[in-house]
């Protein structure tokens, strides 16, 4: 979590979604908030529902470029107890078709492959989330699950996925997909809109997203992670 937009609506979204979905356990990176959201976090903290990292304030930077640190922490946290795991932001739901829960289904594809990609559908979230709740009418008005339908159109395969992976099969992650396997013979499962999407809530200002995160300096095609990796196991 980072900027200074209240993120508290957002959040019980998110975590509701998914552990209707059968998810049993949350890991809450966050740089940003304000005090109500601080209280929710707080609550699903002591529910045992998540833990929260926070990042230190005396090495500051800006939020987003905290988020690649807290991908790659969440998968080694993660590796020694959870069977997959899923890397999703505060405004991401990886939503099924309605026919089975999202556990189940993972279940079911990960007997076979590594990694599961996910391709989104951006929805334009076009008023703030309301700084306090005041009761049903606060969800009624303002729960972007119900409030928000103006979609774009499904991205193709390769554009800003988001994933779940057995965090025991994968060395390094990046931010939309896996950067190095432990084993060259890991398999992608890229997952069929008709079975599930992701959906994402993008505020109507945020500026477009660059896809080339993790690239070398120097410009050329080769992937940062990958050759930072080989150097590590050479």
């Amino acid at each position: 979590m980072y900027d200074d937009e209240s993120k508290w609506l957002m959040l019980a979204e998110v975590i509701e979604h998914y552990k209707l979905q059968g998810i049993e356990h949350f890991y809450l990176y966050v740089k940003d908030y304000d005090n109500y959201t601080y209280k929710l976090i707080n609550d699903y903290v002591r529910s045992g529902d998540a833990e929260v990292i926070f990042f230190r304030t005396e090495r500051n930077r800006p939020g987003n470029e905290w988020q690649p640190v807290g991908i790659q922490d969440c998968l080694q946290r993660s590796r020694h107890h959870s069977r997959y795991v899923i890397f999703s932001d505060l405004d991401e739901r990886l939503t099924p078709n309605g026919k089975f829960h999202l556990n189940g289904y993972v279940r079911e594809v990960m007997q076979s492959y590594t990694a599961m990609y996910f391709r989104p559908r951006r929805i334009l979230r076009t008023t703030p989330v309301p700084l306090l709740y005041k009761g049903r009418e606060t969800l009624l008005l303002h729960l972007p699950t119900l409030v928000f339908t103006n979609t774009t159109k499904i991205s193709p395969t390769g554009t800003l996925d988001k994933c779940i992976v057995d965090p025991t099969k994968v060395f390094i992650m990046d931010v939309h997909n896996v950067a190095v396997f432990f084993s060259e013979s890991s398999s992608i499962f890229f997952v069929p809109p008709d079975d599930a999407i992701i959906r994402q809530k993008n505020a109507e200002d945020l500026p477009y997203v660059s896809t080339d995160f993790g690239r070398c300096i120097d410009g050329s095609s080769e992937y940062l992670l990958p050759k930072i990796a080989s150097n590590l196991v050479s």
